[in-house]
């Protein structure tokens, strides 16, 4: 954290610098895709996720959630072409 600090635009202001440590130590406590999770952790992080204000982007704004209409879902499965 300290050397991301260090290696800051300089121009920003504290806020905008906290944000971003905050944004990058959110990343990298982030659960990665092949994490393996019990089902009792699951279902705390569902909780966890549904408690939270901003839960449909990520820290660095890419989406968390992606709605598929049942027409994609049977493509996607080879059910309809």
């Amino acid at each position: 954290i300290a050397e991301e600090f260090e290696n800051m635009d300089k121009q920003l202001s504290v806020e905008e610098c906290a944000e971003k440590i905050l944004t990058m130590v959110a990343c990298k406590a982030a659960i990665k895709a092949g994490d393996k999770l019990t089902n009792e952790e699951i279902k705390s992080l569902i909780n966890q996720w549904e408690n939270t204000e901003y839960k449909n982007w990520c820290p660095h704004g890419r989406p968390a959630i992606i709605r598929f209409s049942w027409n994609e879902i049977e493509k996607r499965f080879n059910r309809k072409e």
